[in-house]
């Protein structure tokens, strides 16, 4: 275990080695998407407007796709294992990224960037999102933090603006945390060109498609929409509406309306109170633009899950334990893993205990997540809390109350 710890090189060797076997192992929901998209692309047929595809990648996820398809089989590898490479190489990427960054912009020990890094690596969240699943996040939450760490660390706003065009052109989620880089961008004149050169790249990664099958791309692409009603307040609308199943559909269709309003007010109100402050924590500022999204989000999708988890670690978050065990609860009960043994308990465990007790399995076995997200939202007040609380039992100290809680409050 010493030799694993002290060797970086092998920590991301294993971690990348259990991926590959895991994505060339199993076969998952959207493997027959994307083997089929992109098979139709290097047949030059339509893919975003045929009515047997569904397609939700912007084209040039449709690209990169098309092109680990063709490389598949020109090394007569399986479509199954190799659309997922994207993800796995660039969730390796971020691990990596865990270290330099740990090393680079924290000072901390060569040890503690390694532990991290192992955390990280090996941690089930992300294994099955890229490994197993063949999510495609890690994708642009790889080229996200690039960003970051091109214009933080080396202060090259025009290559960490290419890496964030790259970020969004492959997946639109990625438009989250982008002003969380922008504010970091020094001068407004700089500033200007690092938002052209996104947007310069992301309207060029459109194309063709965006001509030639224009109401396939929007609707597939711009209007992808998760699913419904199995997380968070449009879940809890659902159980508490007992009227007819009309009545419930165009309930939660309202709430889930009311739910994107809110939403967005909340990101908008969040950047406005963000810019005032005088530094900007990018990492501290993906975690509580993500724990909004996951509050208000309407719909749900297991790869949102896997967005909070890099950022996290970086910020070495108490609560991220925590959240690693909920999530890899949920995530176990949701893929499975179809292995003899583990099928075994699954199944004892629908028969005798979720379906007696009729939850919608597996999605309220995310409650607990969603729960969590309200905490990592609101930990500043909860550590003003803490603080106000410590001093007010030493009476000696009331003098420092104030002064804490005012610097506290200024830091925020």
């Amino acid at each position: 275990m010493r030799n694993v710890t002290n060797n970086l090189t092998l920590i991301l060797l294993m971690g990348c080695i259990i991926r590959v076997l895991l994505a060339f192992s199993f076969d998952t929901g959207d493997t027959g998407a994307f083997c089929l998209a992109s098979t139709r692309f290097l047949q030059k047929q339509e893919v975003y407007n045929a009515p047997d595809i569904y397609y939700s990648g912007p084209p040039f996820a449709l690209h990169l796709t098309a092109f680990t398809n063709f490389l598949g089989q020109s090394l007569h590898l399986p479509c199954e294992g190799m659309w997922k490479m994207p993800a796995v190489l660039c969730d390796i990427g971020i691990g990596y990224l865990i270290y330099f960054i740990s090393r680079k912009k924290f000072s901390r020990s060569k040890k503690q960037a390694k532990i991290m890094t192992m955390w990280y690596i090996f941690n089930p969240i992300s294994v099955f999102i890229s490994g197993f699943h063949g999510q495609q996040d890690p994708f642009w939450v790889f080229f996200i933090l690039l960003s970051w760490l091109l214009l933080d660390y080396y202060k090259n706003y025009i290559v960490s603006a290419v890496f964030a065009g790259i970020a969004v052109a492959y997946k639109l989620p990625a438009i989250l945390l982008l002003p969380g880089i922008f504010l970091l961008v020094p001068k407004w004149k700089n500033k200007l060109i690092w938002s052209v050169i996104v947007v310069g790249l992301f309207g060029v990664s459109l194309l063709p498609e965006i001509i030639t099958s224009q109401q396939g791309v929007i609707k597939q692409s711009f209007l992808y929409s998760s699913t419904p009603n199995v997380w968070g307040w449009t879940r809890i609308a659902t159980l508490l509406l007992s009227s007819s199943p009309e009545t419930k559909v165009l309930a939660s269709t309202l709430v889930s309306k009311i739910l994107k309003l809110i939403l967005v007010l909340a990101l908008g109100t969040y950047y406005l109170k963000t810019i005032q402050k005088d530094q900007f924590d990018f990492l501290q500022i993906s975690v509580d633009v993500i724990a909004i999204w996951y509050v208000f989000t309407p719909g749900f999708g297991t790869q949102y899950l896997f967005w909070l988890l890099p950022f996290l670690v970086l910020k070495r978050n108490p609560l991220t334990f925590l959240y690693t065990i909920f999530v890899s609860f949920a995530f176990f009960h949701t893929y499975g893993l179809n292995f003899a043994p583990t099928n075994l308990i699954l199944h004892w465990l629908q028969q005798h205990l979720y379906y007696k007790s009729k939850i919608l399995y597996p999605y309220d076995l995310y409650f607990p997540v969603w729960i969590l997200s309200f905490f990592l939202l609101f930990h500043k007040e909860r550590a003003l809390l803490e603080k106000i609380r410590a001093l007010l039992k030493n009476p000696t100290r009331k003098a420092g109350l104030m002064i804490a809680a005012i610097n506290s409050r200024i830091e925020r």
